[in-house]
């Protein structure tokens, strides 16, 4: 182990990022792990990628806002590998940055026309060329998860996973079924996370599923986490819920929501095997990265993530 991997390691224990420092206001930003150790941070509603080192200090960052070349339109990051971060921008673009945010010359690829315009929320790297593509419900895909394959230019389809529930089932609600609503999925780690985030008025329980990272395996489930539902304030009329984020912290897990019209933090904590714990309330959430284990604390008025 090198030295300053050993610096690294050891600084980022006790690493603190201000996000009002380094000039990230989104109140909910994506977090990757860079391989030299640093973080990158990416906030698709102010079209900005920063990346901080193990003290918390913003060493590079990426605002260029547009629809053109090497330009963030509601960016997504698909692949992060040593000194390459792919990044979908305008929903068709694939950009290439390195590890400090310099963009390519040329645009590194596009999407093939039988995945061009879909909408998803990240995805996770499997090799140089192979990704997994997580479907947003806005996508309305029939699956959560896509392989997909950079092939001459192209990112081409490939095998599907995890199952889209019904989207016939019900009538749309803001131009979506409530169905489709009510699921997403996330990576942490070493697990697919799904979501159930519409938890309506006649439910009296949430859920949440882990599966497993290598889904060309097979998707199995690991674990899942159930907490109540019924002894809470409702957000509307239709949600009472809302699950932000599901993560495993020290020997348990802990699922962050908002609920009641005022959107309140609420935190369920659970056991190693998954058993129901407690409920806590605190203005704060646990975000994870997306392609590592750490963690981070969001501590919502302070604007500090803290990694835990």
């Amino acid at each position: 182990m090198s030295i300053l991997f050993i610096f690294l390691f050891l600084a980022a224990d006790k690493m603190t990022i201000d996000l009002d420092a380094v000039g990230m206001f989104d109140p909910d930003p994506e977090i990757f792990q860079l391989a030299d150790g640093n973080f990158l941070l990416t906030s698709r509603i102010e079209m900005v990628m920063l990346v901080v080192d193990p003290t918390g200090k913003k060493v590079a960052e990426y605002s260029r806002m547009g629809r053109g070349p090497n330009e963030l339109y509601h960016q997504t990051v698909i692949s992060i590998t040593k000194g390459r971060i792919l990044v979908v921008s305008n929903l068709n673009r694939i950009l290439s940055f390195n590890e400090r945010l310099v963009p390519a010359a040329k645009e590194f690829a596009r999407f093939s026309d039988e995945l061009g315009g879909r909408f998803f929320s990240s995805g996770v790297s499997i090799s140089e060329n192979e990704v997994y593509l997580i479907n947003s419900g806005m996508s309305m895909a029939d699956h959560l998860v896509q392989r997909a394959v950079i092939e001459k230019g192209l990112l081409q389809p490939g095998e599907k996973y995890i199952p889209q529930v019904d989207l016939t089932k019900a009538g749309p609600t803001h131009g979506l079924p409530p169905v489709a609503r009510n699921f997403s999925l996330r990576f942490q780690g070493d697990y697919f996370v799904k979501f159930r985030h519409c938890i309506f008025a006649e439910e009296d329980h949430y859920e949440v599923t882990f599966y497993n990272k290598d889904l060309q395996k097979g998707a199995k489930v690991i674990r899942v986490l159930q907490g109540p539902a019924d002894n809470i304030e409702k957000i509307s009329t239709h949600e009472r819920i809302y699950p932000i984020s599901a993560v495993k912290l020290g020997q348990g897990y802990v699922v962050s929501m908002v609920a009641g019209p005022a959107k309140s933090h609420y935190h369920d904590y659970y056991n190693a095997d998954g058993g129901y714990v407690k409920r806590e309330p605190g203005e704060y959430r646990f975000l994870p990265s997306y392609n590592s284990s750490h963690v981070f604390k969001y501590d919502l008025e302070n604007d500090l993530l803290i990694l835990q």
